[in-house]
């Protein structure tokens, strides 16, 4: 009967894991000192010998990008020390057991990915890494398949709410915009756009005074472009774009040395190295993070458009 702490060459047992259909056990590898999860005959048998470590450092399948994507893949399932495993083993995510076990059938079953653009990608975002279930995908396919990808329906046509600005014409910040204030599906995909275009000499009234945009920023002590961008984007009202203070407490004023680095595809970069990686204006990318609150893979993913 085995325990924790068996040692089979340079793997120690640490933990069962299940019978499906097998017995698996957790072990630690001695030669890098990765833990990861494998069936037990296996090891007893000497068939493994490594987490996979071993066949790396002997051919330097390590190099391919799809090596790197098959190891990723089990390390964020199987190993609970991994920074991701709460959104994936945690789950109760799987890697099918002929995938656990060979790298060489993974890539037998999935091929080489099509492009550097493209990453292992799961259709069903619920279901097991598996020949079944997953496929190669750029990150705009990948990112539109996330748990929390918005999509909106109109005349019994679904789409992502991306893909209906660039069909609309409509800017994909306005449509986000009138998401969050909790637009029915066809108001947000048919409703005109504001046809008022706002300038710091804009004129407007309020109170019974009639001030230009600017004059009121000047006397209300609030910036010029906020009022803009609530008159313009937001639809606020006159009274609300003047009246209403700016909060300090607001993730928006942090200090920018306060914004944690972002790790997207494997790649962790500072939020301002993302912004110029994806040639979005930092203050953009910026008020995409804290203002609008956006994940930081539709920051990323998101093209910047300029308003024509």
């Amino acid at each position: 009967m085995i325990q924790s702490g068996d040692v089979f060459g340079k793997l120690t047992a640490i933990r069962f894991v299940e019978m499906k259909p097998h017995a698996k056990w957790e072990f630690n590898c001695g030669h890098c000192q990765s833990n990861f999860i494998t069936f037990l005959n296996s090891v007893k048998r000497g068939h493994t010998k490594s987490c996979g470590c071993l066949v790396r450092s002997q051919n330097g399948l390590s190099q391919t990008k799809e090596f790197k994507i098959w190891d990723m893949m089990k390390r964020r399932c199987n190993d609970p020390k991994n920074k991701s495993f709460n959104d994936y083993g945690g789950r109760g995510i799987k890697v099918c057991d002929s995938w656990l076990e060979s790298f060489e059938i993974f890539l037998k079953d999935m091929g080489e990915a099509p492009t550097k653009e493209h990453s292992l990608d799961r259709i069903n975002v619920n279901g097991d890494y598996c020949p079944e279930n997953c496929k190669w995908s750029t990150r705009t396919e990948q990112n539109r398949n996330r748990r929390d990808s918005i999509y909106l329906t109109l005349n019994g046509k679904t789409e992502h709410i991306a893909q209906w600005a660039f069909e609309l014409g409509i800017d994909y910040f306005t449509l986000m915009g009138r998401y969050k204030k909790g637009w029915s599906h066809e108001d947000i995909l048919t409703k005109p756009l504001r046809e008022i275009k706002y300038t710091k000499n804009s004129v407007v009234e309020y109170n019974g005074e009639t001030k230009t945009i600017e004059e009121w920023a000047k006397l209300k002590g609030v910036n010029t472009r906020i009022i803009l961008r609530r008159l313009s984007e937001n639809g606020w009202s006159v009274e609300k774009a003047i009246e209403t203070k700016i909060d300090k407490s607001n993730p928006a004023y942090l200090p920018q040395t306060e914004i944690k680095p972002i790790t997207y595809n494997g790649e962790t970069k500072t939020w301002q190295q993302w912004a110029d990686a994806c040639n979005i204006p930092r203050r953009i990318f910026r008020r995409r993070l804290l203002e609008q609150k956006w994940n930081p893979a539709v920051a990323i993913e998101t093209p910047y458009k300029k308003r024509g």
